[in-house]
């Protein structure tokens, strides 16, 4: 059973989130984050892909454990599934309101802590400032520093997947959103187990001791960036909060056709059958629907 901040959002799978600014579309990279008490991150992994709907955001910290020669949470020590919990990622649509973003998650990698997720945002060319206070979902001032990287001037597309019927060993992905920026994509799917109230992953990691069954339920949750045209393997994963994921294939050998009413991209593939809505898409849809046949 999935946590409700998981199986569901504040809009329902066929609505339309509200849109964002024009001016924060495109794919960002942090470069840092600052603390009051003069500590900063400038090696954790960050970036966020933001269309005009929808918003995915991936953080891998430089030390997590590598996914060379990894297939499965098995092929990980309980030490080093505790240090996967210490990624972060999450996915939803933002609302603006004088200058203070707030991101909405329809799916997070870490348990919901009762702290809103909100910042000023200050823009400057391609340099994005973003400014919290203590009541934000860090508990803390701090200063974070983005710059852009892809400004989806070629492809800015979003989807949701609303109805999955998945092949055998493969989990249901239902909520699931995929996002396209230039030649990046960024997918987020939800877990399974639902998440008991707390305020670390690691905490309920740890908590779980040796049942590596729950501790594998509570990290199976997927957010993925990856390359679509001009890779080498179109649709290959190249980060994911599953690093076994890691220079695999975003989905397994299948295709994908346009609706007759052209609002839905109907996917065929190894991993089951998929409705994905087509929320919005630079492409026209025939085009979109090649691309992701590739």
């Amino acid at each position: 059973m999935r946590s409700p901040s998981e199986s569901a959002s504040p809009f329902a799978l066929s609505d339309d989130p509200p849109a964002a600014p024009e001016w924060l579309v495109g794919l960002w990279c942090r470069e840092s984050i600052r603390f009051p008490d003069g500590s900063k991150d400038d090696t954790t992994r960050v970036c966020w892909g933001q269309t005009r709907r929808l918003y995915v955001d991936l953080r891998i910290p430089q030390d997590r454990p590598q996914a060379e020669g990894r297939r499965s949470f098995d092929d990980f020590s309980l030490t080093e599934l505790h240090r996967l919990a210490e990624q972060k990622g999450f996915a939803g649509h933002i609302t603006m309101a004088d200058g203070l973003c707030s991101w909405v998650r329809y799916i997070d990698y870490r348990p919901d802590t009762g702290r809103s997720d909100a910042g000023r945002l200050r823009i400057e060319g391609d340099t994005l400032y973003e400014e919290g206070d203590p009541t934000s979902i860090l508990a803390s001032a701090y200063q974070e520093i983005y710059h852009r990287e892809r400004h989806a001037t070629r492809l800015c597309a979003a989807l949701r997947l609303v109805e999955h019927q998945p092949a055998s060993a493969t989990p249901d992905a239902t909520g699931a959103i995929l996002i396209m920026i230039d030649d990046r994509f960024l997918f987020a799917r939800p877990r399974q187990q639902s998440l008991p109230p707390a305020q670390t992953l690691r905490e309920l990691v740890e908590a779980a001791g040796n049942d590596r069954a729950l501790i594998h339920a509570y990290l199976d949750c997927e957010i993925s960036l990856g390359g679509i045209a001009g890779s080498y393997r179109p649709w290959t994963i190249a980060r994911s909060t599953l690093p076994f994921r890691e220079s695999a294939r975003l989905w397994g050998q299948g295709s994908a056709r346009l609706s007759d009413d052209g609002h839905w991209v109907i996917q065929e593939s190894e991993g089951g059958h998929c409705h994905w809505r087509l929320i919005e898409s630079t492409l026209p849809g025939h085009d979109l629907v090649r691309l992701i046949n590739e």
